[in-house]
């Protein structure tokens, strides 16, 4: 039974970063078979039945996923990622204060785990030799090591409560900052709750900057640049709509918002520009 935990752990992480929509649907299958036959050699797994309600949450399922994590914490009230499971499921529903409740049981039990996953899940992608990638898993650590694991979590629900209440989400992307400072993609998440849905421009546009320091990326510079449109400085974003364009030419609406803001700034005559404009190409109203 714990071969087929371990099986669908790996699945379901290596879905989690896969491009193709029909991938990494089908990983996210795959991973929810693994963790269904581990139940029938172990029904009493809480673990296992967490694991299987992320799995069914991915593929849309969210009354079965409500159902294995239900089952989870009657096993073990403090099974950490049944916890934020019903947390993101409680946050999709608009109802904030009950995620809240469960991103608080979530934190306190992840604190309390006594899993060594690592370990495991570094014996058996061994074991199994190149199919499992043992260069990559061999350096997994226990997750109670990685405080980076709690922090992504708080800011998954964080984007989720930020629909019906933005501020609530800065609160809790603050404390997955506070675990995890240079988490490029949280800061991206606080900035997108900051701009658009707050209105504070200046506070995102921090966000955005500080992000592309810690990894660097033309996409992100296309979010500054938005930004510096909002606060009323479109020389400034011209310039970071360049330098996004620069990084990665194939961006085509920084192209044509390069062209819009050249031809505003009376930097090129009117009939030169190229037809289409794509408006401000960062985070909007």
């Amino acid at each position: 039974s714990s071969t087929g935990y371990f099986v669908g752990a790996l699945t379901l992480e290596e879905a989690d970063r896969t491009g193709d929509r029909d991938a990494r649907r089908a990983g996210y299958e795959r991973a929810a078979a693994a963790f269904e036959r581990s139940l029938e050699l172990n029904p009493h797994s809480a673990s296992t039945h967490a694991r299987l309600g992320d799995a069914y949450r991915r593929l849309d399922r969210p009354e079965d996923a409500r159902a294995m994590y239900d089952a989870s914490l009657a096993m073990d009230e403090g099974q950490w990622r049944a916890h934020f499971g019903l947390a993101e499921l409680a946050a999709a529903a608009g109802d904030v204060p009950q995620a809240l409740v469960h991103v608080r049981a979530g934190v306190g039990g992840q604190e309390e785990a006594d899993l060594t996953e690592g370990g495991a899940v570094g014996m058996l992608a061994y074991d199994a030799g190149g199919g499992l990638h043992y260069e990559r898993m061999r350096k997994v650590k226990d997750e109670r090591e990685q405080p980076e694991v709690v922090a992504h979590r708080v800011a998954d629900v964080a984007v989720l409560v930020a629909e019906t209440d933005p501020e609530e989400a800065i609160s809790l992307l603050d404390f997955a900052l506070d675990l995890n400072p240079d988490a490029t993609r949280i800061l991206i998440q606080r900035g997108l709750v900051l701009g658009p849905r707050l209105q504070r421009w200046d506070a995102a546009l921090s966000d955005f900057i500080r992000s592309h320091e810690l990894q660097p990326e033309p996409q992100v510079l296309m979010l500054v640049a938005g930004c510096e449109e909002k606060l009323g400085r479109p020389d400034r974003a011209l310039a970071f709509y360049r330098r996004s364009l620069q990084r990665d030419p194939s961006l085509e609406v920084a192209r044509r918002n390069v062209q819009r803001l050249e031809r505003e700034l009376g930097l090129v005559p009117p009939g030169d520009a190229e037809d289409g404009d794509a408006g401000p190409a960062g985070p909007a109203d």
